[in-house]
């Protein structure tokens, strides 16, 4: 693509930030289901997510802080 040349990925960053929290809402759902599962079993000291579950949490903290500077980003691009 050369310069000045239009971008093949659209500018509509209310839409692209809308997906990005359709999905962080996906994989919130799917953690807190998995921690709520963890919680209701039995002990299984072979099948214990609990560490999974806390990966899991971390990046979902990890995306939401990218979600929150891409919100603010925009949000000076447009001013």
């Amino acid at each position: 693509m050369g310069h000045g040349a239009p971008s093949p990925y659209p500018r509509d960053f209310d839409a692209l930030l809308g997906r990005f929290s359709d999905a962080l809402s996906v994989l919130v759902t799917a953690t807190r289901a998995l921690s709520n599962t963890q919680e209701d079993a039995e002990p299984s000291p072979g099948h214990d997510i609990g560490e999974d579950t806390t990966t899991l949490e971390h990046g979902l903290s990890a995306l939401r802080a990218v979600y929150d500077e891409f919100d603010v980003r925009i949000r000076e691009l447009r001013a």
